[in-house]
């Protein structure tokens, strides 16, 4: 009682139910492995967000990178939950953290080159109508795009995915 600055001692009822709700009182806190001090979560509502964002893209095949995500957090954080811009850095380092929380990582994208059947008459006719496109030209003079060294708003080649 002393130890705690009790003015009287807590009746059993009180403590009981402080040990059966122990799990929900304790849920908003992060053990971080190695960690020196259990910290709590502000916004557990732009963690789900994120990780919904990541799964529908990833769904999507569509790349995603950190400064998409730190764009559309900003824009949730405002306009859905309408959190103060000063109260929330978004900065790399909360980033990182939330990635480590809710388990995503970065992960080289592969490329689709096999992936299209050149085989289906579609694809046939599209290449007809090129053929027929380059065909006043010489050979020597017909060049592909990806041999000039410009990559004009080239995708990114990781992207952010869920573990």
């Amino acid at each position: 009682m002393k130890k705690f600055n009790l003015d009287q001692p807590l009746a059993q009822q009180t403590i009981s139910n402080i040990l059966k709700n122990a799990e929900t009182l304790y849920s908003n806190i992060n053990v971080v492995n190695n960690g020196k001090r259990l910290t709590t979560t502000r916004y557990l509502q732009l963690a789900d967000e994120v990780e919904k964002f990541v799964a529908d893209m990833n769904n999507n095949n569509l790349p995603v990178n950190r400064d998409s995500i730190l764009r559309y957090v900003r824009h949730i954080a405002q306009m859905k939950y309408r959190i103060p811009e000063k109260e929330i850095s978004f900065s790399s380092g909360w980033l990182t953290k939330l990635f480590k929380r809710i388990g995503v990582k970065c992960s080289p994208m592969h490329g689709e080159s096999a992936s299209v059947d050149i085989s289906s008459e579609n694809i046939q006719n599209e290449l007809r109508k090129i053929e027929d496109l380059l065909e006043p030209y010489v050979p020597v003079d017909i060049i592909n795009f990806g041999e000039t060294g410009l990559c004009y708003q080239q995708n990114t080649l990781k992207s952010d995915t869920l573990k």
